[in-house]
């Protein structure tokens, strides 16, 4: 291969030609690499910590009213046709009722860790000094790995743990108001 210097100052390109079956003659362009400009990420390291901090808490709080403050729905004792509902149909809702607390429990529980666990690496992102990274997704796989999974894990889980929750809700809510037989 040849070496060619490019028009821009410290870019350089490398070119070789290769013959494929005696037919042609391809050059190939092989690029030179330079190396990436190292900088302090931390502070925007900090600020992805942040921007799931601040929702996990604000879901935390809407899910301790769902899930503890207010009351779960209940089929009345009549249906429309003035007759109970099944012992069927009344066994399945109150199944429903604790599995709804079993799922509020958990999901708050994976907010808070979420809440906590961002706290204390955006104390360890403002507090320690970090070797200066490539980009910020660079800081966080060699210095936040595990905060930064665990973050991100444990709020997906509480937010379909909250959207069960209001699934659960919707679900018997239905079926108080008979909205449709296909859910009884």
């Amino acid at each position: 291969g040849s070496y060619a210097p490019n028009n821009e100052k410290g870019k350089h390109s490398t070119t070789s030609t290769r013959t494929f079956a005696t037919v042609a003659t391809v050059p190939i362009i092989e690029a030179v690499t330079t190396p990436l400009k190292l900088t302090d990420y931390a502070p925007a390291a900090t600020n992805l910590f942040n921007n799931l901090k601040l929702p996990a808490s604000i879901v935390t709080a809407g899910m301790i009213s769902l899930g503890f403050a207010t009351s779960f729905p209940v089929l009345p004792q009549l249906n429309s046709n003035n007759k109970p509902f099944s012992a069927k149909l009344r066994a399945r809702c109150e199944s429903l009722q604790r599995l709804h607390i079993v799922v509020a429990l958990i999901s708050i529980t994976n907010e808070l860790v979420v809440v906590l666990w961002a706290a204390v690496e955006v104390n360890q992102l403002t507090e320690r000094q970090f070797a200066p990274a490539s980009s910020v997704w660079a800081l966080l796989q060699r210095d936040c790995d595990l905060a930064w999974s665990a973050v991100n894990s444990h709020y997906v889980v509480g937010i379909i743990g909250f959207v069960t929750m209001l699934a659960l809700r919707a679900y018997v809510s239905l079926l108080a108001s008979e909205a449709s037989m296909a859910l009884m």
